[in-house]
């Protein structure tokens, strides 16, 4: 990519000079070994605008990182990263420049190089766990990782890097959008005194895997740190950059020209490599402006204080614990759609269904590539909230189930007291009642209440019969008895009353003959047929007798008596008429 290089713009006037400057981003926190937010440094990388390009330095400390910063940038030691001769580490946390590079690609996009120093490891007071938090964020937020190191590459500054292992695993790809974009890095060999390979041949070898026939831990434990290394990085280069001069406590105070030529080359060949490099930082598929990389930096600051001991799996849970929490809501809103009560079967295909579209949002949101601990997490949410909806569901079919079995029981109950029983219509009205139940009745409390039902049914069922036979009996003797008064004293009609008499007198007799027998006059053929008669007459299809058959017999008698009384006017007044 052709690159054009834009000198940095200088600005004369107070806000824009103050942006010239470094400023620290992360500081420690005094006395542990966790990283702090510096809001100031994070407000001036709020406004830059555009593609950012975060080039950062880490390694030992006193290891010359600010002083080459300060040269890949062309500013001064007075103005530029913090540079000292002593022996305590000059910068603490993570500082940016606050003027980034910018460059111009062929297609016209701008891109803001951001230069960032970070604290050197192993510095005086510091435990390893706060170099793996400087490590870890630096390696998240950079495009450009430059691993500057003294003099050669040494298996110790690979076992530096072990955290990058569990990094890799966590975060790193390169086909999927929810994972961090690779880094390029450089390894920057300071003081190259080296003859015979390459560094580049050196660095391939540092970084082979080495044989490891007798599973000797250690061993595997570096090539493990290898592999990390191949999967944060994209591309790994090595280049030498000699001494400036010989007194390094004078280099701010040199003027160019009084550099080594050989460094002056190797400095303008690491400037040319860096620019070469230089992408928009991604992460989730998506370019990072100065926000975005502050709300990456807020996280990352975040999740590696979560724990004393920070992991690669608190990482990843850190940063996706919101979507976690979103996927259970999901799942919720989902399957609180049914109306409980409902089968099992289907709360349980239901929310098989739901499950899978919810761990595929998950799938396809999540950050980060080790994350089955955290899909296992959320697994055990879900089916947690799937027990819960269970109980629910066994709680409201428990309770509909009852409330529909009772009303059976009510409905049998009114039945069986009705003054004009008939055994076809109980045995509808437990039909009708049995279809709503089963209707209404769906979930886990269904067997037992059906096995109540049908306990109710047998109960009323055994009474109806028995009590219908005397019911019906005691019915036909008052009828006997109706028909008596009736028509000895309404209609007056003496064979009526004969056979209201022959009907009483059969029934008070014939039961009796069957005292001290094993039968019984309701197992005889004449009283089935008289049953049968019952049941055509009360459960006919056109006049609900139990209802209307008191009425009617009412109404009939006040017709009669008073077509009777009419008759009787009709016939004084025909005499009358016929005596004048």
């Amino acid at each position: 990519v052709t690159i054009l290089i834009h000198s940095y713009i200088v600005m004369c006037h107070g806000a824009s000079m103050g942006l010239r400057q470094p400023f620290a981003i992360v500081e420690p926190v005094e006395g542990e070994s966790k990283l702090k937010l510096n809001q100031e440094g994070l407000s001036v990388l709020k406004q830059m605008r555009g593609p950012i390009v975060p080039v950062v330095v880490i390694g030992p400390y006193r290891s010359g990182k600010s002083f080459t910063l300060n040269q890949l940038m062309e500013v001064p030691c007075d103005e530029g990263f913090g540079v000292g001769h002593s022996r305590h580490t000059q910068t603490k946390g993570i500082w940016v420049w606050g003027e980034p590079l910018q460059l111009k690609t062929d297609d016209g996009e701008t891109l803001n190089v951001l230069f960032v120093d970070t604290e050197g490891f192993e510095s005086t007071g510091k435990a390893d766990v706060y170099d793996d938090r400087i490590f870890a964020l630096s390696t998240l937020i950079s495009e450009i990782l430059i691993y500057n190191l003294p003099e050669s590459i040494r298996e110790s500054d690979l076992e530096k890097l072990s955290f990058a292992a569990e990094l890799a695993k966590a975060f790193y790809g390169t086909n999927r959008s929810n994972t961090v974009q690779p880094t390029s890095m450089i390894w920057l060999i300071q003081r190259d005194f080296l003859e015979g390979d390459s560094l580049q041949e050196t660095l391939e070898k540092a970084l082979r895997r080495v044989p490891n026939p007798h599973k000797d831990s250690g061993i595997a434990q570096l090539n493990h740190i290898r592999e990390g290394l191949e999967k944060i990085s994209k591309s790994s280069t090595a280049i030498g950059l000699p001494q400036p001069h010989l007194d390094r406590t004078k280099l701010c105070d040199l003027d160019e020209k009084e550099f080594d030529p050989h460094y002056v080359k190797q400095r303008d060949r690491l400037r040319n490599l860096v620019r070469d490099k230089a992408s928009p930082k991604k992460v989730g598929g998506k370019a990072l402006d100065g926000e975005g990389l502050v709300d990456l930096i807020s996280q990352t600051v975040t999740a590696l204080n979560e724990r004393e001991i920070p992991t690669a799996g608190s990482l990843v849970y850190y940063f996706n614990k919101d979507l976690v929490a979103k996927c259970k809501d999901m799942y919720v809103d989902d399957m609180s759609v049914q109306q409980l009560p409902m089968e099992e079967s289907e709360i349980r295909s239901r929310s098989d269904s739901v499950m899978d579209k919810v761990l595929q949002v998950f799938d396809k949101d999540r950050f980060g590539t080790d994350v089955d601990d955290l899909k296992g997490e959320l697994s055990h949410v879900l089916d947690e909230e799937l027990q819960s909806i269970m109980s629910a569901n066994e709680l409201a079919s428990t309770k509909v189930c009852e409330h529909a079995e009772m009303v059976c029981e009510e409905t049998m109950e009114k039945e069986a007291n009705q003054a004009l029983p008939s055994a076809n219509r109980f045995r509808k009205k437990y039909e009708a009642c049995r279809k709503n139940f089963d209707t209404l009745c769906v979930g886990p409390g269904k067997d037992h209440n059906v096995e109540r039902l049908e306990h109710a049914w047998a109960r009323e069922l055994s009474r109806f019969n028995k009590e219908f036979n005397d019911k019906l009996l005691n019915g036909i003797i008052f009828i006997s008895i109706a028909l008596v008064v009736i028509f000895r004293f309404v209609i007056r009609w003496g064979l009526g009353e004969t056979i209201g008499w022959i009907i009483f007198i059969f029934l008070q007799v014939y039961p009796r003959t069957f005292i001290g027998t094993s039968s019984s006059m309701f197992e005889t053929q004449g009283w089935k047929m008289v049953t049968k008669a019952w049941e055509a007459v009360v459960d006919n299809p056109i006049v609900d007798l139990q209802a209307y058959g008191l009425p009617l017999v009412a109404v009939f008698l006040v017709l009669y008596v008073a077509r009777a009384r009419i008759r009787r006017l009709m016939l004084m007044m025909r005499t009358r008429m016929v005596g004048r």
